[in-house]
């Protein structure tokens, strides 16, 4: 890959290989990163850095494909420990080394696992209407009534 920046006269791989501390194991991406992923801009285009590190060091990535991390360091960038799969298997790898944010441990949960198994208690018929259960806990009306079909927060039993 010999991509040259529009902005300036360095070749990509001058660019990367400045942003980058080899140790016996990782290669640590020191420049910006989203979410612990390093980025870089090639001709004005935010690229993963552990995707420039795979075309610059094995080739160029099939489109289907996704460059995923067999040491979950987000911000590594060493080819060794990169390897080419798609969305199935990086959710498959997610989920079996236990990375998988579900419930409580998402961030974006507004729930409780105790909340989540109230509202499947609260049937038709007992008198709460399901608007009134998702008002009372602040999330939207389809949501309520995902969890309560058991299509959302499908890890928790009822």
């Amino acid at each position: 890959m010999r991509v040259y920046f529009h902005d300036s006269n360095s070749s990509v791989e001058t660019r990367f290989w400045r942003r980058v501390v080899k140790t016996r194991k990782c290669w640590f991406w020191t420049g910006v990163t989203t979410f612990g992923y390093g980025k870089i801009v090639i001709q004005g285009k935010q690229c993963k850095a552990h995707r420039v590190s795979w075309e610059l060091n094995v080739g160029p990535i099939p489109k289907d494909k996704w460059v995923l991390h067999k040491c979950d360091v987000r911000n590594c960038v060493n080819p060794d420990h990169l390897f080419l799969g798609n969305a199935l298997i990086n959710n498959q790898d997610c989920k079996s080394k236990g990375r998988n944010n579900v419930g409580e441990i998402n961030g974006n949960a507004k729930l409780t696992t105790t909340q989540v198994i109230q509202i499947r208690q609260w049937r038709r018929g007992c008198g709460i209407l399901l608007k009134d259960l998702a008002t009372q806990f602040g999330i939207q009306y389809w949501t309520a009534y995902m969890i309560r079909k058991g299509e959302a927060w499908k890890h928790v039993a009822s």
